[in-house]
C-alpha cells in the first residue's frame, strides 16, 4: 500500500504483492485510493509458503502490463524528469 510499488516498476524491478493485512488496512485504516487489485497488477502472494516460493522465481510484469502501468499513472513518461522540468523553467 505504498508508493515503493511505482518506484520499483519505473527501475525495471520485481515486485512481490504480500497484502497479509488487506482486510484489516481496509476497515481499520485509511483504505485505498484506488481499487488495489486492478491499480497494482503484479504477482500476488497471500502466505509465507508462498511468497518463500515466489522468492525463488522471476517475479517481472510483462512489457505490456508494465507500459499500461505507466501509461496509466503518468502519461508519457521519458524517464528524464529532471530535463523536462528545466525546459518547462527556462
Amino acid at each position: 500500500y505504498s508508493s515503493i510499488y511505482y518506484d520499483y516498476l519505473l527501475l525495471g524491478k520485481e515486485v512481490i504483492l504480500f497484502p497479509f493485512d488487506k482486510v484489516r488496512y481496509l476497515n481499520e485504516d485509511r483504505g485505498f485510493i484506488e481499487d488495489f487489485d486492478t491499480a497494482m497488477p503484479g504477482k500476488r502472494v497471500y502466505s509465507i509458503p508462498e511468497l518463500m516460493e515466489s522468492l525463488t522465481q522471476e517475479n517481472f510484469l510483462s512489457p505490456d502490463e508494465l507500459a499500461k502501468v505507466v501509461e496509466d499513472k503518468w502519461g508519457c513518461y521519458s524517464g528524464n524528469a529532471v530535463d523536462d522540468i528545466l525546459k518547462l523553467i527556462r
